[in-house]
């Protein structure tokens, strides 16, 4: 099985992106591995902002920090990953617009990652449980 690990590097010149539209799913569902297609905003409704609190930083990357840490990429990512043959990835098509509400692209998308693998083997491990923790885990 492969695994791969995509992570902006947050540097000074990359375009810095506000929180997620308010229309559609929470921004905790793009982590829970499930389908969101449904429930995305089309159009106008899927527009994502440049953040006001970096109005220097307008280069577009290919992968796009924002401040709700989902994954955004451009079609050259899309291709990639296409391309080496990763299938459990749902393509939710953004907007981008600048700090004026002028659109700039829309070759950008946000990469829901379907399905999830368990990284920790609780019946070989030892550990002592937080009742926070737990619940996190179970949920």
């Amino acid at each position: 099985m492969k695994y791969w690990v995509f992570k902006s590097d947050f540097n000074e010149e990359g375009v810095y992106l506000s929180s997620l539209h308010g229309e559609g799913p929470k921004d905790y569902e793009y982590s829970k591995g499930i389908m969101l297609s449904d429930r995305y905003p089309k159009g106008d409704a899927s527009s994502m902002y440049y953040d006001p609190a970096y109005p220097e930083r307008i280069k577009l990357k290919d992968i796009i920090d924002n401040l709700d840490d989902v994954l955004i990429a451009n079609q050259k990512v899309k291709t990639l990953l296409s391309e080496f043959g990763v299938k459990n990835i749902e393509y939710l098509p953004i907007l981008l617009k600048d700090h004026q509400d002028k659109l700039v692209s829309e070759d950008y998308s946000i990469l829901n990652v379907l399905g999830g693998v368990g990284i920790v083997y609780m019946e070989a491990s030892e550990y002592r449980m937080d009742v926070l923790l737990k619940l996190k885990l179970a949920g």
